[in-house]
């Protein structure tokens, strides 16, 4: 958890003293920058087909170390995440995942936010038509990016 820990801290402290870049236009993206974006687009892909085939994924492309906070669920290790894609105990039913942002830190850190509507099954109980932000940190380590920490808050309806 400490190494976790550090980690966000050091990507913290890299968006103090380096300049963004970010998506700001179609077109206008760096390559670490897209490379992040696939990975998200792989991702959201791979939670809608679910099972073994969302669990798989997360065991393949996500760091061991990551930290996923999200509502409903709380704190999720990685391999509590597989878990509970590969049991059925997490599902996503739909996902619209737009407006992304995506700012990279001296080359090896980048932070992503977008928003998104979700309907997704937890232990059986619907949550359907969820507004939420959600940001994601990637480290860049042997020439590839590792997921290393994912949040997601709720947006209230107005």
């Amino acid at each position: 958890m400490q190494k976790v820990l550090s980690m966000v801290l050091a990507a913290i402290s890299a968006v103090l003293v380096a300049k963004a870049q970010e998506v700001a236009k179609e077109g206008a993206a760096t390559a670490e920058q897209k490379e992040v974006l696939q990975i998200e687009q792989d991702k959201l892909k791979a939670m809608l087909a679910g099972g073994s085939a969302a669990a798989e994924w997360f065991e393949r492309m996500e760091d061991d170390r990551l930290t996923y906070i999200a509502p409903f669920r709380g704190r999720v290790t990685k391999a509590q995440y597989v878990d509970q894609y590969r049991s059925g105990e997490f599902k996503v039913h739909a996902s619209n995942h737009h407006d992304f942002r995506v700012r990279v830190y001296n080359e090896n850190t980048a932070v992503m936010t977008y928003l998104t509507h979700n309907t997704n099954e937890i232990k059986g109980q619907i949550h359907s038509d969820t507004d939420a932000a959600a940001m994601d940190v990637f480290i860049k380590r042997d020439g590839a990016w590792h997921h290393i920490v994912h949040q997601v808050t709720l947006i209230l309806p107005k």
